[in-house]
């Protein structure tokens, strides 16, 4: 288990991405936030929330008028970091 007692996801952890780059807060998974639910750093919403939206048709700014305390940069790394890669 790491420090704060999170333990590793395949989004992240505090900032730590499912290949191992450091990604400066974006994601946090913590206990005693919403269960261990990840959620946007700085914030108590769920990055499913997102991706909720999106599936259902709606687009980025739909979601960042609905979520103001979450930023673009925020949204758009977890899009990058989720989005299938091509292989080499």
């Amino acid at each position: 288990m790491s420090p704060g007692g999170r333990e590793g996801n395949p989004v992240g952890d505090r900032g730590l991405a499912a290949d191992g780059a450091r990604r400066p807060g974006r994601i946090d998974r913590n206990p005693d936030i919403l269960g261990g639910t990840p959620v946007f750093s700085g914030t108590r919403v769920p990055v499913r929330i997102l991706m909720e939206h999106l599936e259902a048709g709606d687009r980025l700014d739909d979601f960042l008028d609905d979520y103001p305390t979450v930023s673009r940069d925020q949204a758009v790394e977890l899009l990058e970091l989720v989005q299938p890669h091509p292989p080499h």
